[in-house]
């Protein structure tokens, strides 16, 4: 319904989209728009990129990271000393994947 007086008031517009429908949209299958690739968890599927280039790779070099997966990494690149870190851990206040 609201497409429609949007379409009639002459807005452009159009519907949005859930997750399922997304992956069972043929428009988004014929332009590439999902891709398969491999995760910790296994394979997913997810958005390939936002725009194709003819001479420039796009896209997403890496897959999202898991929850918690680099917090070691982050507080050692801010400096915090290993002791720090392991009684951060220890406590529950920081996990790792």
């Amino acid at each position: 319904e609201a497409l429609s007086k949007l379409d009639a008031a002459g807005v452009p517009a159009a519907p949005a989209l859930t997750a399922p429908e997304t992956y069972a949209d043929a428009f988004l299958a014929e332009n590439h728009y999902l891709e398969t690739y491999p995760h910790p968890r296994g394979q997913v599927m997810g958005a390939s990129g936002y725009a194709r280039f003819g001479r420039t790779p796009a896209g997403f070099p890496h897959p999202a990271p898991l929850l918690a997966q680099h917090s070691l990494e982050v507080l050692r690149d801010y400096g915090i000393a290993e002791d720090r870190i392991a009684a951060l851990v220890d406590s529950g206040a920081v996990i790792q994947a």
